[in-house]
């Protein structure tokens, strides 16, 4: 069984900058927009300490790409990277909105996302555009919600989703964690509850769902690969002094 998934290392993927192989592969006709990707900063929240997280979306589509040509399956290979690479084109109009905020609040979520597909008609072709709406309906299968078109998310769509969803998931928890082990660390000034516990809650809501609602292979693969991120992200937490770990983390260290 196809099952690379158990050795990612996302700490040496950053600090070694390997994402950066990407730049090589990074298709001509949206090679501007993907360079122009480096202004739209990553997880401005302003519930979150100043200065802890700090990256660009160009290097998020990097990581993902990276990562993707690392671990997928040869079969959904070609669809799974071209969807990464696009997939956030749309921000170059709309900006970034964290995932909490769009849990927090879904018609902010549902409004988000009308203006990513507006804005990806300027944007994108119609084949991306498609790419893209796939890539939606990939989100809403994991969540257990709805698509408008009744159309079932691809493999490919699948894996990107689960692919992007996971830089970001652990992108976060490099950068907090080494927060909270620096001088920096604030006690009075945390990062919230719900963006600490994200990463562990939906995964294990993902990993139901898959196992609901996916067959064959291609369930092994996802379930490995969620399996391969909780890992890692354990694996940062486990080097913050015990004292300093919140209560909300702790409870999904075991």
């Amino acid at each position: 069984m196809y099952n690379p998934y158990m050795n990612l290392d996302f700490k040496k993927i950053v600090e070694e900058k390997k994402y950066l192989d990407s730049e090589k592969e990074i298709p001509e006709d949206i090679s501007q927009h993907i360079e122009e990707l480096k202004k739209v900063k990553r997880a401005q929240f302003k519930e979150y300490p100043e200065g802890v997280f700090e990256d660009d979306t160009r290097n998020h589509t990097l990581k993902c790409v990276y990562i993707a040509k690392k671990v997928a399956d040869e079969r959904v290979f070609l669809d799974t990277v071209r969807t990464l690479w696009i997939h956030d084109i749309p921000e170059l109009i709309t900006g970034d909105l964290t995932v909490i905020e769009k849990y927090r609040d879904s018609t902010s979520a549902k409004k988000f996302e009308k203006e990513e597909l507006d804005a990806a008609k300027k944007l994108l072709t119609p084949r991306d555009q498609e790419l893209l709406i796939d890539f939606n309906n990939a989100s809403k299968l994991l969540k257990n919600k709805p698509n408008q078109n009744n159309k079932k998310a691809s493999p490919s769509s699948l894996l990107a989703k689960i692919i992007d969803n996971s830089e970001g998931n652990l992108m976060y928890h490099y950068c907090f964690t080494k927060w909270f082990k620096s001088k920096k660390y604030d006690q009075s000034n945390l990062p919230p509850k719900d963006s600490l516990q994200h990463t562990f809650i939906t995964n294990e809501k993902f990993l139901q769902t898959i196992e609901q609602k996916i067959q064959g292979s291609e369930k092994e693969v996802l379930v490995n690969f969620i399996k391969a991120v909780l890992v890692n992200a354990k694996r940062f937490w486990k080097e913050v002094p015990s004292e300093r770990i919140p209560t909300v983390v702790k409870k999904h260290l075991h």
